[in-house]
């Protein structure tokens, strides 16, 4: 949990401990634009602006719930589906006989796996728009441990793909 909480922690509040490359993969997954994502990162500090100002400026937190929501839904799509065509592939290829392929499992297992990456990610700045506009830190730091938390509702096995597979996104997409 503390890795994890760190990372996310460090992105939102010390960006600047991060590698440029780790901060470009999670600011393209997480679709706010990355001046808002800058302001934020300052506004954190001084406290004169509240989050959603920084986070939404031109929209209400409704507003940036829904298209948030839908953007977020086409990014986990984006990165589980040519990640789960590729494992398939894989595993065809090695196959020396022929396997038929489940297909209403693997549908289960994408859509799984793109709802839990959109709710790990949408989240926290959920968290964030909903609790008092004071004391960012605190709140970003509350908001760093929901990905976490969600990820252990997942069953062992399912966790151990979800991370490999946004291991490999990350990997991927540097």
């Amino acid at each position: 949990m503390g890795a994890t909480m760190r990372v996310g922690y460090a992105y939102l509040v010390h960006a600047e401990w991060l590698p440029p490359s780790t901060v470009r993969t999670l600011d393209y997954q997480i679709n706010i634009p990355v001046a808002h994502l800058d302001r934020f990162r300052r506004n954190i500090h001084t406290n004169e602006l509240t989050r959603c100002a920084t986070m939404h400026p031109d929209r209400s937190c409704r507003q940036f719930a829904i298209t948030g929501t839908l953007n977020l839904l086409c990014r986990s799509t984006q990165v589980f589906v040519p990640l789960q065509c590729l494992s398939l592939a894989a595993s065809v290829f090695v196959a020396r006989k022929q396997t038929s392929v489940q297909w209403p499992a693997l549908a289960n297992n994408v859509g799984q796996s793109v709802v839990f990456l959109t709710g790990a990610n949408m989240a926290p700045l959920l968290l964030s728009c909903s609790l008092p506009q004071t004391r960012h830190k605190l709140t970003t730091l509350v908001a760093s441990m929901l990905p976490y938390l969600m990820l252990q509702v997942e069953p062992r096995k399912r966790r151990a793909s979800v991370l490999k597979a946004i291991a490999c996104w990350t990997l991927v997409s540097l």
